[in-house]
């Protein structure tokens, strides 16, 4: 878990809706989302830390859960997308030693894997 003690402000609803957008999916979320969901479950408050939240806005993904096409108008004003990008911006926003080592971890993992894919092709 990394620990850069930095907060993330946002709006509860917000978060309700991020959550149950990934509920919503009926793909099973990585052990790490659903650690995310297990922990939301258990609180009073929204309480997360700036790494769940990356985790929750990274794997949310509500264009394909609820089937909207993102060239349409009335999904640019669907309240479950909007609530998406405003945590998903709050996150990188108020965040940003959290977000750019996130994304450094998940870019190092993609490329081990293509790397490992390519190593067993040959």
């Amino acid at each position: 878990m990394l620990d850069f003690a930095e907060v993330v402000r946002f709006d509860p609803y917000d978060l309700h809706l991020v959550i149950q957008t990934v509920r919503d999916d009926p793909s099973e979320p990585p052990p790490a989302v659903q650690a995310v969901l297990d922990a939301a479950e258990h609180l009073a408050a929204p309480a997360l830390t700036a790494e769940q939240l990356w985790r929750l806005t990274h794997y949310a993904d509500p264009a394909s859960v609820y089937d909207l096409s993102l060239t349409d108008d009335t999904a640019l004003h669907d309240e479950r997308l909007a609530a998406h990008l405003r945590l998903w911006s709050a996150t990188r926003e108020q965040a940003p030693l959290t977000t750019a080592a996130l994304e450094l971890v998940t870019r190092t993992e993609t490329e081990l894997a293509i790397h490992a894919a390519r190593i067993t092709r040959t």
